[in-house]
């Protein structure tokens, strides 16, 4: 039986207008701004409201609150909202302090760590903006490999800072002048002179700790960085509510709360969700420039791409986000002058054609937005890089008159006539400018870099799209939001199609904004050769948005369809039919809901490396010797106490991702090779995928990589597997493996644990001929690295 759907686009597609005229729904009262122009476009979906048009509000007699249901009215809208964020701070908070023990088993968190506890809350305005000496650059305090934004570690530095006692903190600083003639080598410690309120260090900080410190400072960044994610689902019910509906806003928010890859991104201190939320922030106020808003608009869109740029320089692409947006403001200044017109029964000149821009008189949307809104829009860009500046400060050299220059570039920068104006001075930063290059190198794959090897190969565009929807948001919320994505852009393309026809208001194209962003971040960052998955995140929330959008209209059109007829066999048969359409909303909603249950049990029990420690304190006798990968992390975990490497075990370093050549394995006279450090070993400890789920990539570059991992799996080199530990997402008592999905999904908080021991059946000989013998070295690919050494912090913080 094949079911036939008609879509009608003037419904279904965006926000819902009616045009008043003096047969309509009578209007009671009419507030305009100031410098706002009046529109005569009502979305019925809203109670009301004027929401995706010109800000105002128009109050009908027949949406007054006497006579809406209680469940619509703004009171029950924000109880929901609450509900929601009680939801979503439930999954983001559990366990987030505790359930990994505090070892640290994210490199890039124990980066922001490191520089969190190194760095110093500048001591006066020209002292945070001057690059070359300022105690806040972590450039300045040893971290010459530092290419995020500085706002979440100046933020978390604050709030630690203040919330710990001040006699917890050292009285004195290094002082960073003490090269220049004069200058003391030490100055007062003016992070103990911040105002605290003692209520909340009470409360906060019971023991007095020192909250700055390496060990502590992360659980703050933690609270913060969840709670800027809350702050994040709250800009996304505004963008709903502001385009459709509060039904949409409400479900969009709750599938943001249930988004799995934002509570796995919560659960560290790490910079994606603060970019997230600042691109969130961009959008929302874009929205209201698409809608013909007023200059405050631009300001506020501005201050959220700058925003989003200082924590993540490839977000200035939200530029273009901006353009678009100015562009639809000219359209909808151009649909209400027409309409205008047509009101005071003067009909538009005749130019006013088909797909026609440039119109007679004042009603040209090319002189509007060049008159209008592009002046608005330099005001944007203004603003943007006005905020950059605050919050990347120092991309910039902001030197002060007795700065030397900036440490390694002193030559370059002591010379301009910028120097000494602090903030003016906008020169750019040569440091900064070496970490862009560098860490492009690496994203683009132009540089070799081990941990970038796991995307050799992978396809573009159904690599990040697969891990998105599979695992990011789960199959359900993931195929409802591209649905959702494709058919409101069938919808909006046919809607710009009787906007530029004068047929309809340019402002049921708001939602153009969200859809050019996902169209053209994922285009973009899509064919990218690094395709980690939080690199998705900015577009999460647009994509929900348009999934929730789809699932109510669904709804609405079913359940209209339903009851079209009052005849109960065919209502009886449009049920069984229909039904399917109706509640696919609760479907996705459930099953979203399950797979965010799911995921977060990992965070109810002990990480897996927490738990593989254990294993191996209760079961490997003291004296053995283990070995682990380089650019993983090792076993066992200093967790228990003492000092397991020192006194209880011996640790044995292997380089599995060196370049596959004899003395890889053989050694080269004064270090050991693999085979070497197997006849040596008495375990095996592999704790994560990370090396051989990457090098297998990679066969014409590591052929004896791969016999090692095959035979070891295998059985046939004489080690068995005596411990897999895991802690995979779990509903019902299932286990859902994650293993095939990104390698950022899984390694950091539930990577798979393998624990081999060495038999009677182990020799050296039998090891050389299943891994070396008839291994042509003249055919290997040679990348021409030498062999990799143990991982540095600065390296392993671009992973």
């Amino acid at each position: 039986m094949m079911l036939s759907v008609r879509v009608d686009r003037h419904t279904l597609a965006r926000p819902r207008y009616i045009t008043v005229t003096e047969h309509s729904t009578p209007v009671q009262s009419i507030d305009h701004g100031a410098s706002e122009t009046p529109t005569n476009y009502v979305q019925t979906g809203q109670s009301g409201v004027l929401v995706g048009s010109s800000p105002g509000r128009i109050t009908t007699h027949t949406d007054s609150a006497d006579t809406r249901p209680w469940w619509q009215t703004a009171w029950a809208t924000r109880v929901a909202l609450i509900l929601i964020l009680l939801l979503a701070s439930y999954f983001r908070f559990l366990g987030i302090t505790t359930w990994d023990s505090g070892s640290g088993q994210h490199p890039d968190e124990r980066f922001f760590q490191d520089v969190t506890s190194s760095v110093r809350l500048p001591a006066s305005f020209n002292d945070y903006f001057d690059a070359s000496t300022t105690l806040a650059n972590p450039r300045n305090v040893g971290k010459g490999f530092f290419v995020y934004g500085t706002f979440p570690v100046h933020l978390t530095r604050y709030v630690a800072a203040t919330l710990t006692p001040p006699e917890a903190l050292p009285e004195r600083l290094p002082n960073p002048r003490a090269s220049i003639a004069g200058e003391p080598p030490e100055i007062p410690n003016y992070e103990r002179a911040l105002p605290r309120l003692p209520f909340l260090i009470d409360w906060l900080n019971p023991e007095g700790r020192n909250l700055t410190s390496y060990g502590d400072v992360v659980n703050v960044g933690r609270v913060l960085v969840a709670l800027f994610d809350l702050a994040s689902i709250v800009m996304v019910f505004l963008i709903a509510v502001r385009l459709y509906d509060r039904r949409v806003a409400l479900l969009a928010a709750l599938l943001s709360a249930l988004a799995v890859m934002s509570i796995q991104q919560s659960h560290f201190y790490v910079d994606p969700n603060f970019s997230t939320f600042f691109a969130l922030f961009a959008l929302y106020w874009a929205v209201r420039v698409a809608q013909g808003a007023g200059w405050y608009t631009y300001v506020l869109m501005g201050i959220g791409i700058g925003g989003a740029m200082g924590n993540r320089i490839t977000l200035a692409a939200m530029g273009a986000v901006g353009i678009v947006a100015a562009v639809q403001a000219a359209l909808v200044w151009r649909s209400q002058m027409l309409e205008q017109q047509k009101q005071h029964g003067t009909e538009p000149d005749e130019q006013v054609g088909r797909f026609s821009l440039i119109l007679p008189h004042s009603v040209s949307a090319v002189n509007n937005f060049f008159y209008r809104s592009f002046p608005l829009l330099c005001l944007a860009g203004f603003v943007t890089l006005l905020t950059f500046r605050v919050v990347q400060p120092y991309a910039f050299i902001g030197s002060q008159d007795a700065s030397p220059g900036v440490p390694g570039h002193e030559a370059e920068t002591l010379k301009s006539s910028l120097r000494g104006l602090g903030f003016f001075d906008i020169r750019p930063e040569p440091r900064f400018l070496g970490n862009m290059e560098e860490v492009s190198g690496l994203v683009s794959g132009e540089r070799d870099f081990y941990p970038s090897q796991q995307w050799v190969g992978q396809p573009s565009y159904i690599y990040p799209w697969v891990n998105m929807v599979l695992w990011g948001m789960g199959p359900a919320l993931g195929l409802a939001v591209w649905i959702g994505w494709a058919v409101g852009g069938v919808l909006l393309l046919l809607r710009l199609r009787d906007v530029l026809n004068s047929r309809a208001s340019a402002l049921t194209l708001a939602p153009l904004v969200l859809w050019f962003w996902i169209t053209f971040y994922f285009g973009w960052q899509g064919n990218q050769f690094a395709m980690n998955m939080r690199y998705m995140l900015p577009i999460y929330g647009a994509l929900i948005i348009l999934g929730s959008w789809l699932l109510i209209a669904v709804w609405d059109w079913g359940t209209r369809r339903l009851h079209a007829t009052a005849n109960p066999d065919t209502l009886r048969r449009r049920s069984d039919r229909l039904a399917f359409m109706r509640w696919s909303l609760l479907v996705v909603a459930l099953a979203t809901l399950a797979w965010a249950y799911a995921f977060t049990r990992i965070y109810t029990r002990p990480h897996p490396r927490v738990m593989a420690a254990q294993w191996v304190d209760t079961h490997i006798p003291p004296g053995s010797q283990i070995t682990f990968e380089s650019w993983d992390d090792p076993l066992p975990l200093n967790i228990l106490g003492g000092d397991p490497w020192g006194t209880t075990y011996r640790g044995i370093t292997t380089y599995p991702y060196g370049e596959d050549e004899p003395q890889k394995y053989y050694g080269n006279g004064t270090d050991f090779g693999l085979l070497d450090h197997l006849e040596q070993a008495d375990y095996i400890s592999l704790t994560s995928n990370r090396v051989y789920g990457s090098t297998k990539n990679l066969p014409m570059r590591y052929p004896a990589t791969q016999r090692y991992y095959y035979h070891l799996f295998n059985g046939d080199l004489g080690y068995e597997l005596v411990a897999e530990v895991t802690s995979y997402p779990t509903l019902l008592g299932i286990e859902i493996p994650t293993q095939s999905a990104d390698e950022s999904f899984t390694v950091y908080d539930h990577p798979r644990v393998l624990i081999f021991k060495k038999t009677p059946a182990f020799s050296r000989e039998r090891a050389e001929e299943l891994l070396v013998e008839g291994v042509n070295w003249n055919e290997v690919y040679k990348s021409g690295s030498s062999l990799p050494t143990a991982p540095n912090s600065a390296a392993s913080s671009g992973q």
